[in-house]
């Protein structure tokens, strides 16, 4: 790590390119297909039995692991064990809870303010995700199957499901339930492949599955009474938090949405034949039963990152495959996970490489949607889809793949991401401006968690990198998602 740049330095990150809200990259939206909003055919499979739930318990014992923690000028650099890819730190209560990465099965709680080891357990089952946290309870899936709750003092187990193989997103939080999705077979309509379902959080009892066509990309969402899942497959389900079905949009959804008064958005595949494109859509209605319809789509854009025979060839599909074999998977996903469909929608197909997805998932902040499109940050109007600023972002998208962002945060007044390149950028919201940066020389594909004045990074190489920024406004972005409801909203 070095000490902040300046921003004139920045160039050598960035190349910049200006795009005013009086050149918007905005596009009418297409007249919704009907067979976009299928409710009414997801409603009767949702008639249909269900199999009887066959979930058994998991383990977890306190581990006697000890991760390094080096002091660093302007934070610590916390070495775990193994070198896995970490993602996505979560903050509570001063404590820093995170993953030991994609091939361990261990988690670990350290001190947010020194680095200092709390406590480690060791799971009956690999792959930990990044967790959600709320009323004491830190709750996380494996890959490999399992999703534990652990009290967020102690680390001890106080309850654990063997749901299935494998698990490909992360646990979210809401009114005293976790939701969570799983492969599951037993079900006549060939398309559903997976469950999304809820469980209390102090006790883990089932309180309700409902079928739906493919793992959730990243985790599912909470707003208000409603638990909105996209999945890999590009479809995006509204529940209630009781569990009835609301609506299910075969919209080819490329990240989890974000939900803000009456519109739904969230990135989508827009192309309508050719090579891969992107763009981020605004949806309105399914107020009262009504269907919903795309009411703008903007900065759409050529999506290498999302086209499967360019991914198939990057260092990031290597990199998968070797996780991958290392967590048994040496013959490739096993077809629980429907990773077919999810490689023909996201361009990836490896259980690594859908499990570590981000996306172009959208930051509502300040009025303006923000995002990182494979190569480019944009800012867009929220109310018409307008553009008002883009920057590019240094790299090669065919030949690392995957994003060379990861999803911009929001914390106090500015935005926070990492880089691929290795940066982690402060940025003026308004304009996208970098005022601060600092270089990490890590790979860096999870977005960061922004807590009481510090930046907490998960890197590629096993890695916990905590910048402490100096300036305590920045903060109010503990978890992924800014919450254990995943809302995305900031400011």
């Amino acid at each position: 790590m070095r000490n902040t740049l300046v921003a004139i330095m920045v160039g050598i990150v960035f190349s910049t390119m200006l795009c005013c809200s009086t050149q918007p990259t905005l596009s009418t939206p297409p007249t919704t297909p009907a067979d976009v909003d299928v409710t009414a055919l997801w409603t009767k499979v949702h008639g249909g039995m269900l199999p009887a739930p066959n979930y058994r318990a998991g383990h977890a014992t306190m581990a006697t692991t000890k991760a390094a923690t080096a002091i660093e000028a302007n934070g610590f650099t916390i070495s775990l064990p193994g070198n896995f890819p970490i993602p996505t730190p979560a903050i509570y209560d001063g404590r820093l809870y995170v993953s030991g990465g994609f091939g361990t099965k261990q988690y670990f709680c350290f001190s947010a303010e020194t680095g200092e080891q709390l406590w480690a357990v060791d799971l009956d089952d690999d792959g930990p995700s990044t967790a959600a946290i709320e009323d004491g309870v830190v709750v996380c899936n494996t890959e490999s199957c399992t999703i534990f709750a652990l009290d967020a003092v102690t680390g001890k187990m106080l309850w654990s499901w063997w749901l299935g193989d494998p698990l490909m997103s992360a646990p979210t939080i809401a009114n005293g339930r976790v939701y969570a999705s799983w492969p599951q077979q037993g079900c006549t309509f060939a398309e559903a492949s997976h469950m999304l379902g809820a469980f209390d959080l102090k006790t883990g009892a089932l309180l309700w599955r409902q079928w739906i066509d493919g793992d959730v990309i990243s985790a599912p969402v909470a707003v208000g009474d409603e638990v909105i899942a996209a999945t890999f497959t590009g479809t995006v389900f509204k529940f209630k938090q009781t569990g009835e079905l609301v609506s299910a949009l075969k919209a080819r959804a490329t990240s989890a949405p974000v939900v803000s008064g009456g519109e739904m958005l969230f990135s989508r595949r827009s192309e309508s034949s050719g090579g891969a494109k992107e763009a981020i859509s605004g949806w309105r209605g399914g107020v009262g039963g009504g269907a919903y319809r795309m009411d703008y789509q903007s900065n759409e854009r050529d999506a290498k990152y999302l086209d499967k025979s360019v991914q198939g060839r990057s260092a990031q599909k290597a990199a998968g495959l070797k996780l991958d074999a290392g967590n048994g998977f040496s013959g490739g996903p096993p077809p629980s996970s429907n990773a077919v469909a999810a490689e023909n929608n996201l361009g990836q197909g490896n259980v690594y490489t859908l499990q570590s997805f981000q996306g172009s998932r959208i930051l509502r902040v300040n009025g303006t949607n923000v995002a990182c499109m494979g190569d480019e940050i944009v800012c867009s109007d929220a109310s018409n889809g307008k553009t008002k600023w883009a920057r590019k972002l240094a790299g090669d998208l065919e030949k690392q793949g995957g994003h060379l962002g990861a999803p911009p945060v929001a914390a106090g007044a500015s935005l926070f991401m990492t880089t691929l390149s290795g940066d982690l950028l402060q940025l003026n919201p308004a304009n996208g401006e970098t005022t601060k940066s600092w270089k990490i020389g890590r790979e860096m594909r999870f977005p960061p968690a922004v807590d009481r004045g510090s930046v907490f990074i998960g890197t590629q190489d096993g890695k916990v990198v905590c910048i402490k920024t100096g300036d305590a406004k920045n903060t109010g972005w503990p978890l992924w998602g800014g919450n254990a409801q995943r809302t995305g909203i900031g400011g």
